[in-house]
């Protein structure tokens, strides 16, 4: 038996038990850094209309509405014959 984690490519029982004995820890990834400049203002809008609407979590829904409020969405919608304000 081989001691060490599996990682995401790895059987998920061999993975569990490498965590539990005691595996590496997964890495945790700045996103922020992998996201262009308008990706980030359109998360930075869907966590504050989720915070202002009461929300911890940011979700799918917010992200669709901050989505609602930039370009190219709103033009995409409307030569589609919705209306992006409704």
């Amino acid at each position: 038996m081989t001691s060490g984690y599996m990682g995401p490519e790895g059987d998920p029982f061999a993975e569990f038990l490498a965590r539990f004995f005691g595996g590496p820890r997964p890495r945790q990834i700045d996103i922020g850094r992998l996201l262009s400049q308008p990706a980030r203002e359109l998360v930075r809008g869907a966590a504050q209309y989720a915070a202002e609407h009461g929300s911890r979590d940011l979700d799918t829904e917010h992200l669709l509405r901050a989505a609602l409020s930039t370009e190219p969405t709103r033009g995409l919608l409307s030569r589609a014959g919705a209306d992006p304000d409704s």
